[in-house]
């Protein structure tokens, strides 16, 4: 019977060791586009096929971020984890057998140019579900607060809103009269959302300084699927609201200026819209009567009176 031996280049991901890559990683400069070029040549069918494994040994992030090997300086480091992350950005999300993900072993092991070039590669929006990555010793957001006083989540903010990353947090829901802080909206690059009535009233947990807008916090409705309607609270739906609202603004802003969205990416721009939509600066956005009721208004403005009340207007 006949054996066909398979080519490296067609070996199973799991069988090539990370450490044996990453050893050779170390002799590339990989700003020079002939050796990182010829780096992917070899390797990239195993980089693609780990970013489609977990719970195995780990991928070469994980060797990288528990290697103690002086070669691998911050600034190589850095070069390195900017060409790979082009490409093969979905390493990040991949956990090892212990469930730990390659940025959980650097939080915990205080690799901070294996952070700082995460934190820094302009491309990655897949950040979220990174951070919330969780093992044993918690999610990566935890860890960085835990261990680094929170120095790595202000710097992740800091990073979303210098690529004009909208971000809305809870405000302080410590009492009406608590001079506590609350982070992340303590940092000001955050839009602060305090929860309220249906009608627009402040409720009385929710400090007067602490805000930014109101929205509704308590028996939102929702619909299933099947048509049924059920209520949820908490400042986790009032945060979801606005943030809903920014995406219909950054839509509508697509439509009139020609699919550009920069305008309304800039947290002062939203946060002057909001500001507008509020009316008599009650700081709580008059969403139905500006995008129902106005809306409706402008879609008649040209049928004749006497043709409206047949044009019903979902």
């Amino acid at each position: 019977m006949r054996t066909i031996r398979k080519k490296r280049s067609q070996e199973d991901p799991k069988r090539i060791d990370p450490e044996t890559i990453l050893r050779e990683a170390k002799n590339v400069d990989f700003r020079q586009k002939s050796l990182a070029d010829e780096f992917k040549f070899k390797y990239n069918q195993h980089l693609l096929g780990r970013m489609d494994i977990s719970n195995y040994d780990g991928n070469i992030l994980h060797s990288l971020a528990a290697s103690k090997d002086p070669d691998w300086t911050d600034d190589k480091m850095g070069t390195f984890l900017d060409w790979l992350l082009k490409d093969y950005s979905g390493l990040l999300e991949k956990t090892d057998r212990r469930g730990y993900s390659p940025l959980h072993y650097v939080l915990l092991n205080n690799r901070h140019a294996f952070v700082s070039a995460v934190l820094s590669y302009p491309d990655l929006k897949s950040l979220g579900p990174i951070l919330n990555l969780t093992c044993n010793d918690g999610n990566n957001l935890h860890i960085a607060i835990e261990r680094e006083n929170m120095k790595m989540l202000e710097r992740a903010i800091s990073v979303a809103e210098t690529k004009e990353i909208l971000m809305f947090c809870s405000a302080s829901d410590q009492g009406g009269y608590s001079v506590k802080g609350c982070y992340p909206g303590d940092q000001e690059k955050c839009i602060k959302i305090g929860g309220a009535t249906s009608t627009g009233e402040k409720l009385p947990w929710v400090h007067e300084k602490s805000y930014n807008f109101l929205l509704p916090r308590k028996k939102i409705p929702f619909t299933n699927a099947d048509g049924s309607m059920f209520t949820e609270s908490g400042s986790s739906v009032a945060t979801a609201a606005p943030s809903g609202l920014a995406g219909l603004l950054i839509i509508c802003s697509r439509v009139l200026d020609q699919g550009s969205d920069r305008f309304f990416r800039n947290r002062r721009n939203m946060m002057a819209a909001f500001t507008t939509l509020s009316m008599n600066n009650e700081k709580f956005p008059k969403v139905n009567h500006i995008f129902n009721q106005m809306f409706k208004k402008l879609l008649l403005a040209d049928v004749p009176e006497h043709g409206r009340s047949k044009r019903f207007i979902y």
